[in-house]
């Protein structure tokens, strides 16, 4: 859902190694269904007073099916018309493979076996106590520093896989976990929130570095949706030490209503539009343009494609104008929102390797 934001929209088809949240919880409910007595049909046809009765349900799921109707009213007409999604008329899933080829790449398994590096399976707790996993790569045995990397929006911790081994051969760990309602993480089967969950599932990755690993400096490394949740974490948690941007949005109410228009809503309805939708999915509060202000004096490097319709490159930009020093700002010529991070590959390890020797120093454990 909301993939205008960055993912693929059939990212089930096209990778189908990790089984989506929303499909395990829907089997586990049929299960449970089925195979308790006087549940479901047969227990009603008996006469049965239970609480899967239709009252209950209705009472139960509202708040869900108004945040599930949110997403729809959102990320049908988007989707629907092609603005993200396979063109019209052709199979979704070879669509899909084709238009994201250069987003996906051939990382789709594991730091082992795409690799060749050796990784931890990790376990955390959310905010709301669900469970995220994730992979850890250690590097350094005397690194204190990790790069907790925060995938995009509908993806998975695979996304980011590409970027591992730079950090890794540069001596830092990594960490790469799954947002609620992404990937193998537990979540509600509501789906993404536009980085307002996804947010604050940061800073449960930076505490577990912190804590339960002993880490003592975690960078954020996101992309897209990923990048404006580590925007969002790092404005309001100072245990973040730096954050990496790449292609993050500055606000998502903004965002949603340029798309709006650009299907061609009126401006007034398209912004009445945005801001609806932005408030069924909570981000009525801060927006990341709010919080990079209180990033500083941690250090922020953006990055952004010339050619990305997705998020236009003057999310980047606003969000630089509003950040304290230190900050740097990369508009990579001919990447589009996927190839941020691929598109110029040499000029890409170059500046994020200046960046961690300039701020993060490798140190040994003391």
């Amino acid at each position: 859902m909301l993939s205008f934001l960055g993912s693929t929209p059939s990212h089930r088809h096209v990778l189908p190694t990790i089984q989506s949240t929303s499909d395990r919880q829907r089997r586990a409910t049929t299960s449970r269904r089925g195979g308790q007595p006087g549940k479901g049909k047969r227990g009603r046809k008996e006469g049965r007073v239970d609480d899967d009765s239709k009252e209950n349900r209705t009472r139960h799921s509202r708040p869900i099916r108004r945040r599930r109707a949110a997403r729809r009213v959102l990320c049908e007409p988007v989707v629907a018309r092609g603005f993200l999604g396979p063109p019209p008329g052709r199979n979704r899933a070879a669509a899909a493979k084709g238009l994201y080829a250069d987003y996906l790449g051939r990382f789709v398994h594991d730091p082992q076996t795409d690799l060749g590096l050796g990784f931890e399976s990790v376990e955390f707790a959310a905010k709301d106590r669900a469970r995220l996993r994730g992979w850890l790569v250690r590097s350094d045995p005397s690194s204190t520093t990790v790069v907790a990397m925060v995938h995009g929006l509908g993806a998975d911790r695979r996304g980011l896989l590409e970027q591992v081994p730079l950090f890794h051969d540069l001596g830092y760990a990594v960490l790469l976990f799954d947002c609620r309602n992404h990937g193998t993480s537990d979540g509600d089967g509501v789906g993404p929130s536009g980085g307002v969950h996804e947010s604050e599932d940061v800073s449960s990755a930076v505490e577990f570095l912190k804590d339960a690993a002993e880490f003592r400096r975690v960078v954020v490394f996101g992309h897209s949706q990923g990048a404006a949740s580590a925007i969002l974490a790092a404005g309001r948690d100072s245990r973040i030490d730096g954050v990496i941007a790449a292609a993050p949005f500055e606000d998502l109410a903004g965002l949603i209503a340029n798309v709006a228009q650009g299907r061609g809503a009126p401006h007034s309805r398209a912004t009445v539009y945005g801001r609806l939708i932005a408030w069924r999915l909570g981000a009525s509060g801060a927006s990341p343009l709010d919080a990079v202000a209180h990033i500083a004096p941690r250090p922020l490097p953006l990055m952004h494609g010339t050619d990305d319709v997705q998020v236009p490159n003057q999310s980047s930009k606003d969000l630089y104008a509003r950040a304290g020093e230190p900050k740097e700002l990369w508009i990579v010529d001919g990447a589009n929102h996927w190839t941020v991070l691929s598109k110029q590959p040499q000029e890409f390890n170059r500046r994020v390797t200046a960046f961690l020797a300039r701020n993060f120093p490798l140190q040994p454990t003391q």
